[in-house]
């Protein structure tokens, strides 16, 4: 989901983030589980670009959204 919010392919979000494509597809495919160490480069990548993660609540479950652009969230 954050990915496609950002309109990244696997190949771009793996070379940003340094995690191969390959093993960026076996995550989102929930084929194998993701170190540490990857979660934490995507969230960069991910705040980098200024995608937000919404908590959920009793009315929708957790999401993302996309800052307006030119502005960075806080951290």
């Amino acid at each position: 989901m954050a990915r496609a919010a950002l309109k990244l392919t696997v190949r771009e979000l793996g070379a940003l983030s340094g995690v191969h494509a390959t093993t960026v597809t076996r995550i989102e495919n929930e084929q194998t589980k993701p170190h540490a160490a990857s979660m934490q480069a995507f969230a960069k990548v991910f705040r980098e670009r200024g995608l937000l993660f919404v908590a959920g609540d009793d009315l929708a479950g957790p999401g993302v959204r996309v800052a307006k652009s030119g502005l960075a969230p806080a951290e």
